[in-house]
């Protein structure tokens, strides 16, 4: 979301920008890891269901068609495989890999990995869905990640915790603005606003080559919809408030490089119904939640209407998603055996107003019509356990949806026809208090926020963060978490708040206590790219030597001095104590002398390892340890 009510605001090719040797210190770049070549931009997964899973990765290579070898194991010594086969790609896919693993077992956790002439992707770990009687599901939510504004330490927080089955992102994955445009902490590539294919494959390249978004991709499977950014701020079915016809182009061909590109570099269902456009779906889960994806923003939207917003008079001919879709959703919704129907969605449903006047035209409140017709089909009906999730809007909301047979009171909680937790943003600026009713504080203004509007519980307009959303057969809760910053690298996060509805009551309450992950924390995929490389060693060497390693027990960084009598080509393997190949670094070729060499071994377990130089004949090998 850019607000449209205040007009708030990598690589032309992989191998040209590792030739560009930028320098090292400045961090507000993105860098390649060679080490990953020449699957630079990992791996990630999305939309699982109980039997199936979709894998990805992205290949650079000069072969105009290369062939690309996948499998799924069940542990990460990529050994007992499950699936396996071989795919191609080309320029028309970007030399994208996509592939529907089927046949897969409910609620198991997979390890997967591409191969290409003998080189390993790094392993990805993914989770299928539980099916019958399901007791729990758990989610993180985030949205709208500006690369521009900062860090995503959101990403990074959410790895290092590994409690959740899988991540949702409700849109603004990526931002079109160029540089300063919109964030001045990190230039995005490229820097110009992106307008065409090539533009939008660039910037959805930068995107993954972020450590942090690319580690959280290994290890969880993502459940994702756009919003406006992906394409253009403030973006509906026939134009957006940030296209301007007559300098950047036809819309209608640059939403459709938008939507190539998107298809080919996110790990989601192929869109195939163009000019239609179908984002929406529904994910089952067991007897627990019918997860309902809807896309608000591209597939119906009209433009938004300022005059809808202020005044609340909608007509029937100003569409957010549409007939066509509308229908299918209340289809989804009124047929749902499930005991929570969630619908995640773009933009905010229920009403946000000041001094009775609706604050933004871009959310439901610009399409009241819409809005009408669905809180009625779920009152009617008497559909319960309605909740709905959102991003978008760079504030966090707790929210009951106030429609009810009776008129809604907030002391009672009568009137609500459902429930509502929008979360903050990753990275992308909030509301901007000063300028809108003057200079007012955040504690004020969300204290005149929730006068104006009772049905809103919570709400923050300052903090980044994410929410971890928890569903048992009592009870939906989303727990709230604030990032300490986004300007420079930082794990550090912090719990704020939580509300939840209980089963069949339809409202929120307040609890200070998050859930609990009942022990949900599995073994993660490797950071370590997977070796296929035996060593000959015919004898021990008189030729090289290891004088030193230190320091040993290390934490995060060890070193080994070293020296060699003879020009040799030398390479550094490190095992650990079960004999599995976890670091190879290659030393290049050394001439006579004595040399020290740095490597980092921070993400590796604490324990035992064995580290090996060696010249391609000779071996010398030292213990070393990994401590807390």
């Amino acid at each position: 979301m850019h607000y449209s009510f205040t007009k708030i605001l990598l690589l032309l090719s992989i191998f040209s920008f590792l030739k560009s040797k930028a320098d090292p210190l400045d961090a507000s770049r993105m860098y390649v890891d060679s080490t990953l070549a020449p699957f630079y931009h990992g791996v990630a997964s999305g939309d699982p269901t109980n039997n199936s899973v979709f894998i990805w990765t992205r290949i650079t290579t000069d072969e105009p068609n290369p062939t690309i070898s996948w499998k799924i194991a069940t542990d990460t010594s990529m050994s007992n495989v499950v699936q396996s086969g071989t795919t191609s790609t080309n320029a028309d896919k970007d030399f994208t890999i996509k592939i529907e693993a089927t046949a897969l077992q409910p609620n198991t956790f997979y390890f997967y990995e591409f191969t290409y002439n003998s080189q390993h992707s790094l392993r990805g770990r993914t989770k299928t869905l539980p099916t019958g009687n399901v007791n729990k599901i758990r989610f993180a939510v985030v949205s709208c990640s500006s690369f521009p504004h900062g860090y995503f330490n959101v990403y990074q927080a959410i790895n290092q915790r590994n409690d959740v089955d899988a991540i949702i992102h409700l849109g603004d994955y990526i931002y079109e603005y160029g540089k300063d445009e919109y964030g001045t902490v990190r230039a995005p590539n490229p820097e110009n606003e992106i307008l065409n294919l090539s533009d939008y494959r660039i910037r959805h390249s930068m995107y993954k080559l972020d450590s942090m978004l690319m580690r959280l991709h290994q290890q969880f499977p993502f459940y994702t919809i756009w919003d406006d950014h992906e394409f253009a701020d403030n973006a509906y079915k026939i134009g957006a408030e940030n296209h301007t016809s007559t300098t950047e182009g036809v819309w209608q061909s640059r939403k459709m490089a938008a939507l190539k590109a998107y298809n080919e570099w996110m790990p989601i269902r192929n869109i195939d119904s163009i000019p239609a456009i179908k984002l929406y779906r529904k994910i089952n889960i067991g007897n627990l939640v019918d997860l309902i994806f809807v896309d608000t923003r591209i597939t119906a939207r009209t433009e938004q209407s300022l005059l809808a917003s202020i005044s609340g008079v909608d007509d029937s001919t100003h569409y957010l998603i549409g007939n066509e879709q509308f229908d299918w959703l209340k289809n989804q919704i009124k047929n749902s055996t499930a005991q929570w129907k969630v619908m995640a969605n773009q933009v905010m449903v229920a009403p946000f107003k000041v001094f009775n006047v609706a604050f933004n035209s871009d959310q439901w409140d610009g399409y009241s019509s819409e809005r009408k017709k669905l809180f009625k089909i779920i009152n009617d009906d008497s559909i319960n356990n309605f909740v709905v999730l959102t991003g978008d809007i760079h504030s966090a909301w707790a929210n009951d949806l106030p429609f009810g047979k009776v008129p809604y009171n907030p002391w009672t909680n009568k009137g609500s026809v459902g429930v509502e937790f929008v979360t903050t943003a990753v990275t992308s600026p909030g509301i901007p208090l000063t300028g809108i009713l003057g200079n007012i504080t955040q504690d004020a203004f969300a204290q005149l926020v929730k006068t104006n509007n009772t049905h809103v519980k919570h709400n923050n307009f300052v903090n980044r963060g994410f929410n971890i959303i928890d569903f048992t057969n009592q009870k939906c809760q989303s727990d709230f978490y604030n990032i300490e910053t986004i300007a420079t690298p930082n794990k550090n996060y912090s719990y704020q708040v939580s509300y939840y509805t209980e089963k069949d009551s339809n409202f929120l309450k307040k609890s200070t206590t998050p859930t609990n992950n009942n022990g949900l924390n599995p073994i993660k995929a490797p950071l370590l790219i997977r070796q296929d490389i035996i060593l000959s060693v015919k004898n021990k060497s008189t030729d090289i030597e290891i004088t030193g390693v230190y320091p040993n027990p290390f934490i995060n960084y060890t070193g080994i001095q070293f020296s060699t009598t003879t020009t040799a080509s030398l390479a550094v393997y490190i095992y650990s104590a079960v004999g599995q190949l976890i670091f190879y670094k290659d030393l290049g070729t050394r001439s006579k002398g004595v040399y020290f060499e740095k490597f980092d071994l921070g993400d590796l377990p604490n324990g035992n390892y064995v580290l090996n130089l060696y010249n391609g004949t000779d071996l010398i090998s030292r213990k070393i340890f990994k401590a807390e």
